[in-house]
């Protein structure tokens, strides 16, 4: 699947314990299976992922992957 505003790769994220997947530099998410990204995460949390990424890779809110 594919962002629908950037057309980039969504990511699978762990959520605090949700999977969610969407696209980091465009912030619409939704559910595996989900047509449509209707969510956006807060941005505190953007920030978050945007700064695992560059540490380590993984993309990790609040929970586990």
């Amino acid at each position: 699947m594919k962002c629908p505003h950037c057309r980039r790769p969504v990511i699978k994220i762990d959520y605090y314990g949700e999977l969610l997947i969407g696209c980091i530099d465009c912030n619409p998410w939704g559910r595996p299976g989900d047509k449509t990204l209707v969510m956006e995460l807060l941005e505190d949390d953007l920030q978050a992922l945007r700064d695992a990424r560059k540490s380590h890779g993984r993309c990790e809110i609040g929970g586990r992957f």
